[in-house]
């Protein structure tokens, strides 16, 4: 029951993503294996400090946000309904001339220490390096290696993803990024 629930939810959530038009969309790789460890949906925001400008090209950035309605196609994380997203990054913007705004960005942790999902109800912390990236160039890519805890040795990849920058980037740089995920699978 829970596999053919999960398809349900994907199907539904591509069906809306579909519709929608925001500032940019991209479709990261779908998740490689056919039964997964987790499938869950979810948001988070992106704050960058300081704004990224076409003077500022990096600078640091710090996600937060939700997991949520995860289910487990394998049944090792029956357990886990959703999760908190804490991680730190450096963020470059891509592309000559820099176009702050277009999100032609990479975004990356090698830091497994600073970054966290902490796993409800009552299921744990995982550490982990990520890597998004906006940029068909450089290969476009939301992903997440978990290091240690829940989940350990997984790969997180989100598909689609749907990004949308502060509205006055135009004036004042890209100061945050919100990112409406519908599905990140963990393999």
């Amino acid at each position: 029951m829970p596999v053919m629930k999960t398809a349900a939810v994907r199907a539904a959530t591509a069906g809306l993503f579909a519709g929608l038009t925001l500032s940019s969309a991209l479709v990261a790789p779908a998740a490689h294996a056919a039964q997964g460890d987790l499938d869950c949906t979810g948001a988070f925001n992106i704050d960058i400090t300081p704004p990224l400008t076409p003077q500022r090209l990096t600078s640091t950035a710090h996600a937060t946000g939700l997991f949520a309605n995860c289910l487990s196609l394998n049944g090792r994380y029956d357990n886990i309904q959703s999760g908190v997203i804490d991680a730190y990054a450096t963020v470059s913007a891509n592309g000559l001339p820099a176009n702050i705004c277009q999100l032609l960005l990479t975004f990356k942790s090698n830091n497994p220490a600073v970054n966290t999902f902490t796993w409800s109800p009552n299921a744990g912390i995982s550490h982990y390096t990520w890597r998004i990236s906006t940029d068909p160039a450089q290969g476009v890519v939301l992903q997440a290696h978990i290091s240690s805890g829940t989940l350990a040795g997984d790969t997180g990849t989100a598909v689609p993803v749907l990004a949308d920058p502060n509205p006055d980037c135009a004036l004042n740089g890209l100061k945050s990024l919100t990112v409406d995920l519908g599905a990140f699978n963990f393999d």
